[in-house]
C-alpha cells in the first residue's frame, strides 16, 4: 500500500485530506449478483481503500450485468476466462478489430505489435512456430496488461479407483466425466 500510495502521488492524484476519508479518486466497479464474484468486491473495495481509491459496487443480474460489459459500458470489471481450448482467445480480445460485437476487445486496447503476432498466431498451422508466437503474445500481454489478471484458481481432482476414463483437463474444466464411468464394486 505505501509503493501504491507513492505511486498515485507521482501520478497526480494526490490524496486530498491526508489520510482523511476523502478518497484520490472513485471508480464504478460493475459485478453480477452471484455471492462470491460479491465477495471479490469487497476484498478489492477493501484492498483499494487502503490506498485512497474508493470503489463504488454497481451489482446487477447476469443478463444486465453482461449486456453492459459487452457494450463497453463499465470504467472497472471482472469475468473468468473459463472452457479455453485454444490460445486464438488472444487474438478475440487483445486485436483492435475484435471490439464488441465482432470479438470481446471490451476495454477497446490496440497495439499494431499485438494485431500483427495474434493475426499471425491464428493463420499459422505448424505446431512449434505458432506455439513461438504465442509466447510472444503472452510477454507482451504481461508488459502491457490489456487486461490485469488477479487470480487463478486451481481445481482438484480426487477420484476413486473405481472411476475409468477421466483425464482432468488444463482449463481445469471437468467436462471429461462426462466421458468416464465407475467400475462395479466388488464385495
Amino acid at each position: 500500500p505505501a509503493r501504491s500510495r507513492r505511486l498515485l502521488d507521482r501520478a497526480g492524484l494526490i490524496d486530498p485530506d491526508g489520510r482523511g476519508p476523502k478518497p484520490r479518486l472513485v471508480l464504478g466497479y460493475k459485478t453480477s449478483t452471484q455471492e462470491l464474484r460479491l465477495r471479490i468486491a469487497a476484498a478489492l473495495k477493501e484492498q483499494l481503500s487502503a490506498v485512497g481509491i474508493e470503489l463504488e459496487v454497481l451489482s446487477y443480474e447476469w443478463g444486465t450485468f453482461y449486456e453492459d460489459i459487452r457494450r463497453g459500458n463499465f470504467q472497472l470489471y471482472t469475468l473468468a476466462w473459463v472452457g479455453i481450448g485454444d490460445p486464438d482467445i488472444y487474438r478475440l480480445v487483445f486485436h483492435s478489430a475484435m471490439t464488441p460485437p465482432a470479438g470481446n476487445n471490451r476495454g477497446g486496447f490496440f497495439d499494431r505489435r499485438m494485431d500483427r503476432l495474434t493475426r499471425n498466431g491464428a493463420r499459422e498451422h505448424d505446431h512449434g512456430k505458432r506455439r513461438a508466437i504465442y509466447r510472444r503474445i503472452q510477454r507482451r500481454s504481461a508488459r502491457l496488461l490489456p487486461y490485469l489478471p488477479l487470480w487463478w484458481p486451481d481445481t482438484v481432482a480426487v477420484a476413486s479407483r473405481r472411476l475409468h476414463g477421466f483425464t482432468p483437463h488444463p482449463s481445469g474444466d471437468l467436462l471429461a466425466l462426462s466421458q468416464a464411468h465407475l467400475s462395479p464394486v466388488v464385495p
